[in-house]
């Protein structure tokens, strides 16, 4: 990492801590001044310091401020692009839940329903767009396929939000495998080896399984690309491989409900719970 870089990252690190640090200073003084804030700079505050944190984990884990500002086509989801698509998906993926943190941060902070679910849209958005701006200082580059992912998982996240009953039935999440052999990244984020993306269907948001045993099943659709951290194009063997995968699985959120009721199942894949049928398109 370059010197500038190295500066950048300190001030940025001060800067997050600063932030951070008000309602812990607050508390030690007995005084909550935090409270007095208006929601609206509440909401200024947390999009400064997650802005200041992308960047602090950018310039460490992903070489922002190694190239000068460029943009670069990935394309899609073909076999020949980088991570097989699985980036996308990735993008797509952490807009929507990145949609839904906000959204409920700022209906915490006294806004009405519809502003804090636009306003969370807005925010992810910006953060996504942040990171790729980042991407165009690194090797990366700035990728306008990347830009119109991160859009259409906000726009997913605003449908979930909007229309509660659409929720009810359908979950967007993300499944991490660290049980999978191969090479660990230290970036747990880009680690597409071990992510899956995927939607399921969940059996009790419909009232004609809700009141039976099938209200603890769902049917899931998911996507991976596997074979891309080892990939030598100068080799013989091309161990690349994308795969869409149909299967049953157990809806865990359900199935806990008596014990723990929390909505993290709906955002996040618990492994080995389901029965795939993988369809390799490679």
């Amino acid at each position: 990492m370059r010197p500038s870089a190295r500066l950048f990252v300190s001030v940025a690190l001060f800067i997050f801590l600063l932030v951070l640090n008000i309602p812990l200073s607050a508390q030690d003084n007995n005084v909550a001044e935090h409270e007095n804030l208006s929601k609206e700079n509440k909401a200024l505050l947390l999009n400064a310091a997650v802005g200041t944190a992308v960047l602090t984990w950018g310039l460490l884990e992903w070489d922002y401020g190694d190239r000068s500002p460029h943009l670069k086509e990935e394309k899609w989801f073909g076999k020949d692009t980088p991570e097989g698509g699985a980036d996308k998906a990735g993008h797509m993926y952490f807009s929507y839940a990145l949609s839904h943190l906000f959204s409920y941060q700022y209906k915490r902070w006294g806004y009405d329903r519809e502003p804090a679910i636009k306003l969370g849209c807005l925010s992810s958005l910006g953060i996504q767009t942040l990171i790729e701006i980042g991407d165009s200082f690194s090797s990366y580059g700035f990728s306008y396929e990347d830009e119109l992912f991160n859009i259409l998982g906000v726009a997913i996240g605003y449908i979930m939000v909007r229309y509660p009953e659409v929720a009810r039935k359908i979950d967007f999440r993300i499944e991490y495998d660290p049980f999978r052999k191969g090479r660990y990244k230290s970036d747990i984020f880009t680690d597409y080896e071990r992510q899956k993306h995927l939607i399921a269907f969940k059996m009790d948001g419909f009232d004609t399984f809700k009141d039976t045993h099938l209200k603890y099943f769902e049917l899931q659709v998911g996507y991976y690309a596997r074979g891309y951290e080892e990939y030598d194009s100068r080799g013989e063997h091309d161990s690349r491989q994308r795969t869409i995968y149909v299967g049953v699985g157990l809806n865990i959120g359900k199935i806990l409900e008596p014990f723990w009721e929390t909505k993290i199942f709906n955002y996040i894949q618990v492994p080995y719970t389901y029965v795939p049928l993988n369809i390799h398109l490679d």
